[in-house]
């Protein structure tokens, strides 16, 4: 349903297209990890050999801005298929990826799922929240969580159990 978005949500807020380096060169590595870790967790346990591809491509890119913000939104597509299987038209996987620039380096690195592999170091800044820190790990310098994830942002990251959060430079992605 994400990907859908990025194309309606984009088109009707007046976005315009973006072509080249989406994020600038920021994001690109970060979403082409993460993807692999979203659909990693969805293969069976019993596959052995998963054949994935060097980089994501980013399609259906579009940047406006939002409250005074500008806002990048996209459809990556990673190739991710079992190896027994190369080159199939399946092996395509797609994610839908939401950025805002942000005035300031944020004090943490990512926010994600506990069911997927972490994707950063250093590893987990507690919230304080036992419920959130059991579903989520937070790579941040040691207290920041308590300091950042107010029970207000705790409560909207966890209505998304495949959302993850990544920090780079002046981007926020998800």
């Amino acid at each position: 349903h994400g990907l859908h978005f990025v194309e309606c949500a984009a088109g009707s807020a007046g976005f315009q297209p973006v072509s080249g380096k989406v994020f600038d060169g920021h994001l690109e590595d970060a979403v082409h990890e993460i993807s692999v870790l979203m659909y990693e967790a969805k293969m069976s346990a019993g596959q052995r050999g998963v054949r994935i591809g060097g980089s994501a491509v980013f399609r259906d890119a579009f940047r406006g801005t939002v409250a005074g913000r500008t806002i990048t939104v996209a459809n990556a597509w990673t190739s991710i298929g079992p190896e027994r299987y190369k080159d199939s038209a399946d092996d395509l996987k797609g994610v839908a990826v939401c950025a805002a620039e942000v005035p300031t380096i944020l004090p943490f690195g990512c926010v994600q799922p506990r069911r997927f592999r972490p994707t950063m170091q250093p590893g987990d800044s507690p919230s304080g929240n036992q419920a959130f820190d059991e579903r989520f790990r937070v790579a941040a310098m040691p207290g920041v969580g308590e300091q950042v994830f107010t029970p207000d942002l705790q409560q909207r990251i966890m209505a998304h159990d495949d959302w993850i959060f990544r920090a780079e430079r002046y981007l926020l992605g998800c």
